[in-house]
């Protein structure tokens, strides 16, 4: 902020964030409560429109202000300078004064003059490097003298590639490859004027590069890099315990285009992991991937429990896999079927949409709103756009609207070259921006890259409560959440049902038993036992007996001289160790569930997966560790796959590129990224 000097404050009295006009006695924004982020540009710009003459008064005074504070500036700077000039020549004394004249000329000696000067008082070690006559072909090591071999070596130096610059070949290739496919570029890119002028194979460098063609590229690097990311897919899969499949239809704005995704969630080393399994774009005739060949082709159909989808009508995953609905298209759902249908919304979509369209399409109108958010202290900020490819953009227009409704009603009075929605529009914005809001949250919990399938329960339970009307809502916001809260119970009313959720709800040390019933407990209690009892390697209670007893039932014809015989004393004892041990790990499941229930919650941001790491419950970890690897969503917003997504509709899908070849590039260009280009 300005000093107390400047002239500006002998029309204004300062306050803590305002300004007070000491003529109209009006009381002014400086745009921030900290003094570092306050400006005065909005009372100058008062001063000049309502108080002209007092204006024209104060223009005098801060010239000369300026102009003084210019010299100021300069008389201290030279006064730093000749300080730092004395204690220089305090500490090394002071300098020969030049004298005039031309510079005296130095005499130059040739590199060889110098060598033979100084031939005579050293003594020139010569060491042969093992490595460099190795790499010297027969022609110039036979038959040649000293000199002319050391000549020779330098010009094959000069024009071969070391094995050292081979590996750095290697490195650049890969590189460039990883650039043509994460950024979509066609393989021609290499062989264009301006990827030449990069002169990455310049011969005036130490270490050569040799640069490749294109069809090096796509015929033979290409592979080799897709066989390097996959390997590096399935040994990351081979590290998990389990793994959540998660499959969904990534849609452009234009909603022209399809790319189905399948991707596999996984726990390793305290931290949760995303792949990608299969990418590929979508057309009327195009198959959907097959689930069960995806899981045999990457070694993970034993692990595979539970499939995330926005389609769960395939009779075959179920049959496989248990599916889960995405709850993010679920919501989707539910907000534009009990919200943003009808007339009413449509016009008022249309008429914010106009408003936002009139400014970025005009620049001028764009530098007088900015000037209305000044006088009315607000942010300069611009007004969204409805991209029709999700509500959350409508949501955000609407947002950024309404925090600039005294903005758009100074604007009209002033130019009147806008119209603005009425006041019951407004208060209907109003009404609509309290509820998307708490929506809108709800939205970035559940899409976010930590969350997991435990998250949905409680969100449900939250956002019910939430919408629940109070006596003092007007009566068009109490039916809003009404019919809102109606819809949510109706396309989520499974989740009470799906033990999944359940146990994942349970098995969450932020949530455990809070949004639960004792029945929820109960009914998913015989599930847990089996689970535990597969990740054990445990036989079913029914299977646990020797067959032996079973299949020969004892006749007559046999006699037992000896009732203590060796092996049936052998296999009884074994039979019974073995009930006795599954009874005392179903014994110590049991208590430690009772333990784990009784401990307080942690935070709602705290880590879940390292407190399974550190937690003595070793029975209910392996629990844990298969029913939190879930998502919530089946990741339509992902920002790795959407950025890839968005990227290959514009750049590459026009091209009409070969199909098979285009799903081995989006594969690639979304696990490279995934995997921090370090494969």
């Amino acid at each position: 902020m300005a000093s107390s000097g400047n002239p500006i404050w002998n029309y204004f009295r300062r306050n803590e964030s305002t300004a007070t006009c000491i003529v109209c006695m009006k009381e002014l924004s400086l745009g921030s409560s900290q003094p570092k982020n306050q400006t005065v540009s909005s009372i100058k710009k008062h001063l000049e429109k309502v108080h002209p003459s007092e204006y024209a008064a104060f223009h005098t005074l801060e010239q000369e202000y300026v102009q003084n504070k210019s010299q100021n500036v300069n008389l201290k700077r030279r006064a730093k300078r000749k300080r730092l000039k004395e204690r220089k020549e305090a500490l090394e004394g002071p300098r020969e004064k030049k004298k005039p004249g031309r510079k005296p000329k130095i005499e130059k000696y040739s590199e060889t003059e110098d060598m033979e000067q100084n031939n005579a008082d050293t003594i020139e070690i010569i060491v042969h490097d093992p490595l460099e006559e190795s790499e010297l072909p027969s022609s110039i090591k036979v038959g040649k003298s000293e000199e002319d071999l050391s000549t020779s070596a330098l010009e094959f130096k000069r024009h071969s590639v070391r094995p050292s610059d081979s590996a750095l070949n290697k490195r650049i290739d890969k590189s460039i490859l990883d650039l043509l496919v994460v950024d979509m570029l066609p393989f021609s890119t290499v062989e264009g004027e301006a990827f030449k002028r990069l002169n990455i194979g310049d011969p005036c460098r130490s270490t050569k590069y040799i640069p490749k063609s294109q069809r090096y590229y796509r015929n033979t690097l290409m592979p080799e890099t897709y066989a390097d990311v996959k390997k590096k897919v399935i040994t990351s899969l081979e590290q998990a315990e389990w793994v959540t499949l998660a499959t969904t239809d990534w849609i452009d704005s234009s909603k022209t285009y399809h790319i189905q995704v399948v991707s596999g969630h996984f726990l390793y080393d305290n931290q949760k992991h995303m792949v990608v399994l299969h990418m590929s774009p979508q057309t009327t005739s195009s198959p959907k991937a097959n689930l069960l060949d995806l899981s045999r082709q990457f070694n993970i159909l034993d692990k595979v429990h539970v499939n995330v989808t926005n389609a769960g009508d395939d009779q075959t995953i179920i049959e496989w896999f248990n599916v889960v609905q995405c709850s993010a298209f679920l919501l989707e759902k539910v907000i534009r079927e009990s919200i943003l249908l009808g007339d009413n919304i449509e016009i008022l979509k249309r008429k914010c949409l106009s408003i936002a369209d009139h400014f970025d399409n005009c620049p001028q109108s764009m530098i007088n709103l900015h000037e209305c958010q000044e006088i009315c202290g607000l942010a300069e900020q611009t007004l969204l756009l409805d991209t029709h490819d999700s509500w959350t953009s409508t949501f955000l227009m609407w947002q950024r609207i309404y925090e600039q409704k005294p903005a758009l009603e100074l604007y009209t009075q002033q130019y009147g070259d806008l119209k603005i929605p009425s006041d019951y529009e407004w208060q209907q914005i109003e009404y609509l921006n309290s509820i998307l809001k708490i929506l809108y949250q709800a939205w970035l919990d559940i899409n976010s890259d930590a969350a997991c399938a435990s998250l949905v329960i409680p969100l449900l339970t939250m956002l019910n409560a939430k919408f629940e009307p109070k006596t003092h809502d007007p009566p068009e916001l109490a039916f809003m959440k009404q019919k809102l809260k109606q819809h949510l119970n109706v396309n989520f009313a499974f989740i009470h049902q799906t033990s999944f959720l359940i146990i994942a709800t349970l098995l969450d040390p932020r949530f455990k038993m809070r949004y639960l019933t004792e029945n929820q407990l109960a009914s998913c209690h015989s599930e847990m036992k089996h689970n535990l009892r597969i990740s054990l390697n445990l036989q079913d209670e029914e299977t646990s007996i020797n067959p032996s007893f079973n299949t020969l039932p004892p006749t007559n014809n046999y006699k037992f001289y000896n009732t203590s015989d060796l092996w049936e004393d052998h296999d009884s004892s074994t039979i019974i160790a073995n009930n006795n041990s599954s009874e005392h790990i179903f014994l110590a499941f049991e208590q430690q569930l009772s333990f784990y229930l009784k401990e307080p919650l942690i935070a709602r941001n705290g880590n879940i997966y390292q407190y399974w790491n550190l937690t003595p419950y070793e029975y209910l970890r392996k629990l844990a560790y298969k029913y939190l690897t879930a998502p919530p969503t089946s990741l339509c917003a992902n920002e790795t796959i959407s950025s890839v997504a968005t990227l290959y509709v514009e750049r590459r899908l026009a091209t009409l590129q070969n199909d098979d070849e285009d799903d081995k590039l989006l594969f690639m260009s979304c696990n490279i990224k995934l995997f921090n280009f370090e494969y």
